[in-house]
């Protein structure tokens, strides 16, 4: 075993030969503190993030500014789809930006969106990202069953300004709510004039977000199926977080953020793991996201994009994948067939299932695809641990991002006699995008983040 840069060891293996993209090796320092607490940091360096997210938009619309940032299926459009270019991306955001400012919102005025994900809801992200103003995502799931304790509570903990609703029959409770407030309105009828350019307009005149600043608000503990309205609460994410969450990627698995993505994704944004990893995912690399299920639509004809490089997946839905291909092979190649790597999140898998979705993987396009999982902390905005290294333990959780620190914590022998202690994990972001010493990891008493 090697010594790691901090005295303590490292931990090192190396990735499958025969995958089809080369990945960084598993590798941690640890560092051991008196009390028996292991911090555990990567050893591998981290890229200069970007300051924030419009740097990625304005490089594409420059760039490649045909190139498709969301599609949607529309019966009214040409070929059945809609799509959202990068250049009209911008644009529209620009000009949207300048509007949400006029309306007074604000760090302490945010949007909140309502809506299933899709191209009106992108120009809605993106112009708050534009105006430096939080996106605060409320579950369109939950205010169905539960709208009025749901959304009383969202509103105390975030206060918005404007609330983006697609559907007002559905959220008609939402609605109401948010005009009692004094919220102003959108909807989906009014997105069009809301992005018109005026003749004397030429969109946002403000400065670029400070990294510092939030960039998105999730609201956590209040899973659908499991809605609790005492364990609500806001999660921030800076547009430092997000920046760093992408290079901290992009440190682990080069491949997957030297090519444009193709991502084919129906969940909404309001989640982190999607409204932050998978969005940024795409505009981080000029890809793009085609709002549909990855089986629907590999099965499709006459898609405005190729298949899926990419696929983002709950780890309770794998097992429904699993089923559909197993019934169906030609499914299974046509999944497969340009899938550079799947992103599982939320939880690991039993070992029979993950041998099982690597099996299809490697029959469907004839080599071995990396498998991901990434896990958030209770309190984290982005991904602070990630298994992208082959292991033969299910439990395994993976290692720290490039970037990130986890701390474990001694918390005695095992209740059932067995051999072994317990550890209490913890991960530490690194404040603001920034790396950190190893010696104010092994100082931090307050981490933001826990995991069970």
């Amino acid at each position: 075993m090697e010594t790691g840069q901090n005295g303590g060891p490292r931990l090192d293996s190396d990735a499958a030969a025969d995958y089809k993209l080369k990945l960084k090796r598993a590798a941690v320092d640890v560092k051991r503190l008196d009390d028996g607490t292991l911090i555990m940091r990567s050893p591998y360096g981290l890229a200069a993030p970007a300051t924030h997210p419009l740097v990625w938009l304005r490089k594409w619309a420059a760039e490649t500014p045909d190139e498709i940032f969301v599609a949607e299926r529309d019966a009214g459009a040409a070929h059945g789809w809609r799509t959202l270019i990068y250049e009209d991306a911008l644009a529209g955001a620009e000009t949207i930006a300048a509007k949400f400012v006029k309306r007074g919102l604000s760090q302490s005025r945010p949007v909140a969106t309502l809506a299933a994900s899709g191209i009106d809801h992108a120009l809605i992200r993106l112009a708050a990202m534009r105006a430096c103003i939080p996106v605060v995502g409320l579950d369109p799931a939950i205010s169905e069953f539960a709208s009025a304790e749901y959304l009383a509570a969202a509103w105390e903990l975030t206060s918005p300004g404007l609330l983006y609703v697609d559907d007002e029959t559905l959220h008609a409770g939402a609605l109401k709510m948010a005009l009692d407030a004094g919220a102003e309105i959108v909807v989906p009828s009014g997105i069009p004039k809301l992005a018109k350019r005026g003749l004397f307009s030429s969109g946002f005149k403000g400065p670029d977000p400070d990294g510092a600043a939030i960039a998105t608000i999730n609201l956590a503990g209040a899973e659908t199926g499991a809605f609790e309205l005492s364990k609500l609460r806001a999660v921030a994410a800076s547009f430092a977080d997000i920046c760093w969450e992408q290079e901290a990627v992009a440190a682990i698995a080069p491949h997957l953020t030297s090519v444009r993505p193709v991502i084919a994704d129906f969940r909404s944004w309001h989640r982190r793991d999607a409204g932050n990893l998978l969005f940024n995912a795409a505009l981080r690399c000029g890809g793009s996201i085609c709002i549909e299920n990855i089986l629907t639509y590999t099965m499709s004809a006459g898609t405005p994009l190729p298949a899926p490089t990419v696929h983002f997946v709950d780890a309770s839905t794998v097992y429904a994948l699993l089923a559909h291909l197993e019934l169906n092979t030609d499914a299974g190649s046509l999944f497969f067939r340009r899938l550079d790597g799947i992103w599982i999140y939320g939880g690991t898998l039993p070992q029979v299932a993950m041998d099982k979705l690597a099996d299809m993987a490697a029959q469907g396009s004839g080599h071995k695809i990396p498998i991901f999982f990434g896990f958030h902390g209770d309190r984290s905005p982005v991904i602070g641990m990630a298994r992208w290294f082959e292991s033969t333990h299910s439990r395994n959780l993976g290692l720290p991002l490039p970037g990130n620190f986890a701390r474990l914590e001694p918390e005695g022998e095992v209740a059932s006699g067995e051999d072994g202690e317990v550890y209490a994990l913890h991960l530490m972001a690194p404040v603001g995008g920034q790396d950190l010493d190893p010696d104010d990891a092994g100082n931090y008493t307050h981490p933001a983040s826990g995991c069970g």
